[in-house]
């Protein structure tokens, strides 16, 4: 998945829910205060003013997603994997792919 510098955060967040569909991403700017996502677009808040677009990639793990919105635009994100009707953090397998993570939701939610 691109996230082009023309996309809002909404946008984002709602292509990566499609591709993933057990996971679902949530974009804050810091701990308590969730972005407006119609007035946000990620590329705005870039540290170091770049242009290429960065790519969420399905081996990457949740980890390495946290630190690449901390990094290249100072948001936080938090992920939820679905668990039967449930959505959980998945702040205990950070370590884990979005591909593992999703395969994970797809298990747990047909039991």
């Amino acid at each position: 998945m691109k996230i082009s510098n023309n996309k809002t955060v909404v946008e984002i967040e709602e292509e990566f829910n499609k591709l993933f569909p057990y996971l679902r991403l949530k974009v804050f700017r810091n701990a308590t205060e969730i972005v407006t996502p119609s007035q946000l677009r990620p590329s705005s808040l870039r540290k170091f003013n770049q242009l290429d677009d960065l790519y969420i990639l399905p081996g990457m793990s949740i980890d390495s997603l946290e630190k690449m919105f901390r990094d290249e635009f100072d948001l936080q994100i938090k992920l939820f994997r679905k668990s039967g009707k449930e959505w959980i953090e998945t702040k205990l397998t950070g370590h884990w792919t979005l591909e593992e993570q999703n395969r994970e939701g797809e298990i747990l939610s047909s039991k």
